[in-house]
């Protein structure tokens, strides 16, 4: 599927991302951020000791889940760049009949059954990745404080050795959204290209003059149609 250059230029910068997407990259996010910090307090030796000794041990299970969930998403972009695909053809062709008679009703049809990824731009996904993470890593912080039997911190997570916890996870934010805008950058330009498409079809439609209404036939009605069926019976007899 050829793309435009204005579509390569429209997508710059921005990351088609859907909902699972979204949330797959704020869990990843949440964790690596989690696990930097600790590296960065207690160095690596620490943060193995601490990690296999401690409330920490689910880490490393869930990580391993998430990765295998990073490994698929990751694969599945070229599923859904192969559907965007056929959607912008549908889409095409929806342009080139719409002048036709029943154009307005496949137009119709053409933008409705196209389903595309929401469009962020990095700037906003970077945003949203970071003040995500940052809630999940204060519940885990007090949660663990929690379950160990000590008092919970609360914001106190994000001060003391913790006082750069956001700046790491800042960090970790931006490194999340690269890789989003890497590895989906074919589908931010199909799911671009099927919006401005999609825009102009429904332009089309609303432009196109409407069908002509058929016109009726004329009918021919039977005489027991226009008089009715008792105005052709005998009436009884009389009684003697």
């Amino acid at each position: 599927m050829k793309l435009t250059p204005r579509t390569v230029r429209g997508a710059r910068w921005s990351v088609a991302v859907g909902p699972p997407s979204m949330l797959l990259a704020i869990l990843v996010g949440a964790w690596l951020g989690h696990a930097l910090e600790y590296v960065r307090v207690w160095g690596t030796r620490g943060f193995g000791g601490l990690v296999s000794r401690s409330l920490h041990a689910y880490m490393g299970p869930v990580g391993v889940v998430l990765l295998l969930a990073g490994v698929v998403a990751a694969a599945s972009s070229s599923l859904v760049a192969a559907e965007l695909e056929r959607g912008l053809e549908q889409l095409r062709r929806g342009m080139r009949t719409g002048l036709g008679a029943g154009g307005r009703a496949e137009a119709g049809i053409g933008v409705a059954a196209v389903r595309r990824p929401a469009i962020v731009g990095f700037s906003t996904l970077v945003a949203v990745l970071w003040l995500s993470q940052l809630p999940i890593y204060l519940i885990q912080e007090n949660v663990e404080a929690k379950v160990a039997h000590i008092p919970t911190p609360g914001m106190g997570t994000l001060s003391g050795r913790h006082v750069l916890a956001p700046v790491v996870h800042l960090g970790v934010a931006v490194a999340v959204a690269c890789v989003l805008y890497l590895t989906r950058r074919r589908v931010t330009q199909l799911a671009d290209e099927v919006r401005r498409t999609g825009a102009r079809l429904a332009a089309l439609r609303r432009s196109a003059p409407a069908a002509p209404a058929p016109r009726p036939r004329d009918r021919w009605w039977t005489p027991a149609e226009l008089w009715g069926r008792q105005s052709w019976s005998r009436p009884p007899p009389a009684l003697a």
